[in-house]
Parts: structure tokens; C-alpha cells; sequence
């Protein structure tokens, strides 16, 4: 199926097409709804997308009229996606990635691109990793850029954020499901004083040097890529 027509299918899905005209809709809304609906919070939204407070609350307020749903309530101390809103985020995320799909040249230019990518890696593989890969990006693709998120656990990791990362350095087989490559190996150690009693108890038995093997992996891509 062409992209364009699987793009206005999910537009079709989402919004009520036959009470509005299609060529007045700002389609940038569609990328603050996106942000509304992944934060439920405005000025998060607004900081998500750099706009600011008044310029994503006007952008909630289009929406609501577009869409006939106030999609965010006020429950308590918090904001809450409305029952509509949350049905919204599945054909909203997909559609977006075939949007942006459309503007991907299919060979990629390191040396011309302005892509963004978001990696998430762990303190102590940013250590060893962010320099040499900087210099290494900064060379062959000035003009890319790099976003490094903390760490999330595989437990935490939502199909909503994971569709916004585009590579994971993880330990072991953190994240399952995931196409990977072995990036390194490496190894804890222990050293204690001989002369510390308890210390030398609690590794007892342990050779010298050695305490546990960690095999650090990158998943290629998403699996819904």
C-alpha cells in the first residue's frame, strides 16, 4: 500500500472527516497532539516541541474543536487523557512515523544530514562511549546531532517512548525482541586489603580480579521500524 494513502486512511481513522475540511487543517497540530498525548501535560508537551505555554494551550484548544474532545481532563492534582485521547495515540504515533517516513531520503548522507537520533545508554557506557563517538560523528557527520536520555529499564519502557529512541546500549538481554550486536565485553573487579578481615571473607573463594562478566549489546533498531 502507497504511504500516502495508508497516511490518509489514518487520518480518516482518527478525526471525523466528513465534518471538517481537510485542506484547512494545520497538520502541525497533529505533531503537538502527539506531544499532549505522550506527556498529558502542556507545558511538558510545549517543552517537548519547542513551543511555548500559551502556544501549546492555543494548539489543545484547536484541537479540542477539531476533534469535538477536550482530551485532557483535570482528575485531582493531574491532568488525564480522555478515553477518546488515549484511543488516539496508536494511529496517531503511526501515522506520524509515516510522515515522517516520506521525508527519509533512502540512502543516508552522513556528511549532509541533519538528522537527529536519541540514544539511550547507561552512565558508565556514556563514559567510556560518548567521547570517542562524538569525535568520530563530528568528523563524518558535522551536522548530525546526538541526544543521549537516561537510562530507562526494559520494565518501564513504554511503546511510546521506545518509538522515539533509536538506538539502546544495554546489558545482557535486557531488551528482548530487539535486532542486536555484541558492541563489548567487559569485567567487574574487586581488590581488597589483605589485612581487612570482613572484606576478605565476603570474597572468599573469588579468584583475584575477578568478580562478574557483562556483555554490552545495541539493539540496531526498534522492532517496529
Amino acid at each position: 500500500m502507497p504511504r500516502s494513502t495508508s497516511f490518509f486512511q489514518s487520518i480518516v481513522y482518527m478525526i471525523y472527516i466528513h465534518l471538517m475540511n481537510l485542506a484547512a487543517l494545520d497538520l502541525n497540530l497533529l505533531v503537538a497532539l502527539d506531544a499532549l498525548l505522550l506527556e498529558a501535560s502542556v507545558s511538558r508537551a510545549a517543552m517537548r516541541i519547542g513551543l511555548s505555554q500559551p502556544a501549546a494551550s492555543h494548539a489543545l484548544q484547536r484541537l479540542r474543536d477539531v476533534l469535538g474532545d477536550p482530551l485532557l481532563v483535570r482528575v485531582g492534582a493531574r491532568m488525564e487523557l480522555t478515553p477518546r485521547a488515549q484511543a488516539l495515540r496508536g494511529p496517531l504515533a503511526q501515522t506520524l512515523d509515516q510522515v515522517r517516513g516520506l521525508f527519509i531520503p533512502d540512502d543516508f548522507d552522513a556528511a549532509s544530514s541533519e538528522r537527529r537520533f536519541r540514544l539511550m545508554i547507561p552512565d558508565l557506557a556514556v563514559e567510556l562511549l560518548a567521547p570517542p563517538l562524538m569525535e568520530k560523528v563530528g568528523a563524518l557527520a558535522p551536522n548530525v546531532r546526538l541526544d543521549i536520555v537516561p537510562w530507562r529499564g526494559p520494565a518501564i519502557v513504554t511503546a511510546e517512548f521506545a518509538r522515539t529512541i533509536d538506538l539502546v546500549v544495554s546489558i545482557g538481554d535486557a531488551f528482548k525482541g530487539f535486532h542486536r550486536q555484541l558492541l563489548y565485553t567487559d569485567r567487574d573487579a574487586l581488590a581488597v586489603r589483605p589485612s581487612d578481615r570482613h572484606q576478605a571473607e565476603a570474597t572468599r573463594g573469588v579468584p583475584e580480579g575477578a568478580a562478574c562478566r557483562r556483555d554490552h549489546s545495541r539493539p540496531e533498531h526498534r522492532p517496529d521500524r
